[in-house]
Parts: C-alpha cells; structure tokens; sequence
C-alpha cells in the first residue's frame, strides 16, 4: 500500500466510508484521513483497497486529504451532518422554602419542687 491509495474501511464505526492513506507505520498498521473519518491509525485488515489513488504528500493534512477525495469521488461530496446539540429542558422553578418559627421553650418546673409545694 502506498501513500495516497483509496481504500474502504470495512470494520469499525466507521465502516463503509472512504479514506486515503497519509502514512505507512509499519508492515500492519497505517494513518487514515477522510471526511467523515477522523485521522487515525488503522489496521490493513479493516480497509478495503479502491483503484484510485490521490496525489497526496506523506503526512498530509485533513484539509488536503478532504479535498482531494471530494475532487476524486464527487458524487459522494456530501459534507458530514451537523451534530444536534440537544439543550436541556428549563428546570421548573421551586417554590420559595418557607421557614418554619423555633418553638419557644417553655421553662420546666421541677417536678420534685412541684410535689413538695402541694405537700
């Protein structure tokens, strides 16, 4: 595989979409880019390769790397879908917190006192 080739990813969340390979790191793995894939390094066993290739230079951008699949495949130039930002629902407001009055303390008579004065 070199530098630049097309190739379908076959496994992952990503399967189905194409990328191009933007450098090689060893006899089994190697850097992707695509649109609606994020750089990454990849397994040759989870890509698939295409015919084309892109004029690419080693350790290209996103940017360049996007721009030339979508120059190459043109049919398939759809932009990634925006992501729904999903606002939390507007908490309901809570009712004012009523503070209750400390109940006074009644002084106590001692009941010892108490019986011996009836006596």
């Amino acid at each position: 595989m070199k530098i630049g080739n097309v190739c379908v990813k076959i496994a992952g969340r990503e399967s189905g979409e194409k990328v191009a390979i933007v450098d090689a790191i060893d006899k089994n793995f190697v850097v992707i880019a695509g649109p609606n894939v994020r750089r990454r390094r990849c397994n040759l066993r989870h890509l698939k390769l295409l015919e084309k290739s892109l004029d690419i230079r080693q350790g290209a951008g996103e940017g360049e790397v996007n721009k030339a699949l979508r120059a190459a495949f043109p049919e398939e130039a759809k932009p990634a879908p925006p992501k729904k930002i999903e606002k939390p629902a507007p908490k309901a407001e809570k009712p004012p917190k009523i503070k209750e009055k400390k109940k006074e303390k009644v002084a106590k008579t001692p009941r010892k006192k108490a019986k011996k004065e009836e006596k």
